[in-house]
């Protein structure tokens, strides 16, 4: 019997761990003709109905997430219409907690873990013994049995984010959330953890993003692989962690702030500032301690850090949410994500949403749209802050043109506020802004809600757009009024001094070589100083060396 395990992903960069475990296991016992087949949302239906036809399979096993039911349903549909012999299963997070598969489109539905259930039921649809449509997991799985999901194929994805799970489980019962297992959390063996992280590292992948929600509620394993990956850093491969701030304690806190800059970034949920939200979705954290904590990580400059937000919460009007942002941007993570509430089946405020007068969307991933005290005219204005929170901030290619612009509004909720609505005025929302076109976007923004731009406004912006890449051609509105020939760089490179000085790890290329990883650019404004105070200077910018927000490494020369 053939077997096709089917993942179609939110974005190309992402791989799926769960059609590779499961087709694993299968591999390894043996008795079934398995291979997976990973799609993204942006393919067409079309030819992915196509190739999966086109492979012939017995059974095809869909992996069902929040941001793909709606595709696998419609690609499933014409399954049955084009080959009613293949069986079909659905399975994964967002099918766990069906009663029936009456409104789904499949022969199979595994609810909960499957790793211990995809034998028995392909054992049985091969003898056609398999009665009963739903097969629910009874028992937790021993995740030391599983196996390293990406073997023989790192060489093939040195670029995607490539998922791991050290743990199943999340010790905390958030309303909103599914991951509080009834089997509670369960680590893998340090030893399994450290050999499937060197595996990683050997290969340097580009970065590995852990799938556990609270990584470090054990602290025994959280130092111990944060220790072994600082002591194997590769220099490239980049690690991403879910953890709870205010777990760290002294310890863990000193490992984070030895960590080489750019091996790990941190996500911490912040979720709201609202201490009646955060009793209502039985959230225990200490904000104080929280902040406390990430304050220390993000001064320390090596870290990457994201705080997390989410809007349509119990109790949070558009006044509340306010207040939640500006205080999680005063912490000035790298990135503030904020996400509109989702009310997912099986989770508790799932069962109590009548109690906030909720209205959510009947279709993925069942956005909220109203609640008790946020009618959806307020939600539509989060939505638009959302948007350009994401665009212009955690870009973190806007970084002194954004704080500058914020100083002219009462908050940086404000802000974000206007730019939302300018963003949405303008239609940006319709056309894919290019870069050009995003720094356009700002500079037009200024003219309208503050007035004529100022120098200052030019020189910022100009030296984010260089801070980021070589420029090609700097748009006519942010030059600055000296201009910097190709030929005086290349006369500044030929000088020995110079490069021993600025460039050392470049005295073995020539000049017009060492033109392509930098450049030179002035400024009337000290950009390498706190206050960007008017002083006239000269910066060269090395393209390949970074600080962890993508930015040039940048030095004052004399030229």
């Amino acid at each position: 019997m053939k077997v096709l395990f089917t993942a179609i992903n939110a974005k190309f960069l992402h791989t799926n761990i769960a059609v590779r475990y499961l087709n694993k296991i299968c591999k390894e016992n043996g008795e079934f003709d398995t291979s997976y087949a990973e799609y993204t949302i942006n393919n067409s239906k079309d030819i992915i109905l196509q190739e999966l036809i086109e492979q012939s399979p017995d059974v095809i096993a869909f992996s069902c997430y929040l941001w793909n039911v709606g595709m696998v349903c419609d690609i499933s549909k014409c399954l049955r219409k084009v080959a009613p012999n293949i069986k079909i299963i659905f399975g994964g997070p967002e099918v766990s907690f069906y009663e029936s598969t009456e409104n789904l489109p499949c022969d199979y539905l595994i609810k909960g873990e499957g790793e211990n259930l995809i034998l028995p039921l392909l054992r049985n649809i091969s003898k056609g013994k398999q009665t009963e449509n739903i097969i629910e997991s009874k028992e937790a799985f021993d995740i030391n049995k599983l196996p390293f999901p990406y073997e023989n194929e790192l060489t093939y994805l040195p670029n995607r984010t490539l998922y791991y799970e050290a743990s199943r489980g999340c010790p905390f019962r958030c309303a909103y959330c599914l991951s509080g297992s009834e089997y509670g959390v369960r680590f893998k063996d340090l030893d399994i953890i450290k050999k499937e992280l060197k595996i990683f590292m050997d290969a340097k992948v580009r970065q590995v993003k852990f799938v556990d929600r609270t990584f470090n509620c054990n602290k025994k394993i959280c130092k111990s692989v944060w220790n072994y990956i600082k002591e194997n850093n590769n220099g490239i491969t980049n690690f991403h962690f879910e953890i709870s701030a205010d777990l760290i304690d002294d310890e863990m806190m000193d490992i984070i702030l030895s960590m080489p800059q750019g091996l790990i970034q941190l996500e911490v949920g912040v979720q709201s500032t609202n201490l009646k939200t955060l009793k209502a979705i039985n959230r225990t954290t200490n904000l104080e301690k929280l902040f406390e904590k990430t304050d220390k990580i993000n001064k320390s400059g090596n870290v990457h850090l994201h705080l997390d937000l989410i809007a349509g919460l119990p109790y949070e009007d558009i006044n509340s949410f306010r207040k939640s942002f500006n205080d999680v941007f005063s912490h000035k993570p790298q990135q503030l994500q904020l996400g509109m509430l989702k009310l997912l089946k099986g989770s508790a405020l799932y069962s109590q949403y009548k109690n906030y007068s909720m209205e959510f969307c009947h279709y993925p991933p069942y956005e909220i749209l109203s609640t008790h005290v946020l009618p959806y005219n307020d939600l539509i204005k989060l939505k638009k802050v959302e948007e350009v929170t994401e665009l212009f901030y955690n870009s973190g290619r806007f970084e002194n043109t954004l704080y500058y612009l914020i100083n002219s509004f009462p908050s940086a909720f404000d802000f974000f506020f206007a730019l939302g609505h300018f963003y949405f005025d303008k239609n940006y929302h319709l056309i894919p802004l290019s870069k050009d076109g995003q720094y356009n976007c700002l500079k037009l923004f200024h003219e309208e809600k503050i007035g004529e731009i100022t120098d200052k406004f030019r020189e910022l912006i100009r030296f984010d757009m260089i801070s980021h890449e070589k420029p090609k051609k700097i748009p006519q509105w942010a030059e600055g009024k000296r201009q910097i020939s190709r030929n005086e760089m290349l006369e500044f490179l030929r000088n020995e001094e110079n490069t021993k000085k600025y460039l050392p790890k470049y005295k073995d290329f020539a000049p017009k070589d060492i033109m392509a990883h930098i450049h030179i650019e002035a400024f009337d404004y000290d950009m390498t100083s706190t206050e960007k105070e008017e002083k006239p200077v000269i910066l060269l910018f090395d393209y390949n060396k970074r600080c962890i927000l993508g930015r040039a490494e940048t030095v004052k020369i004399n030229l």
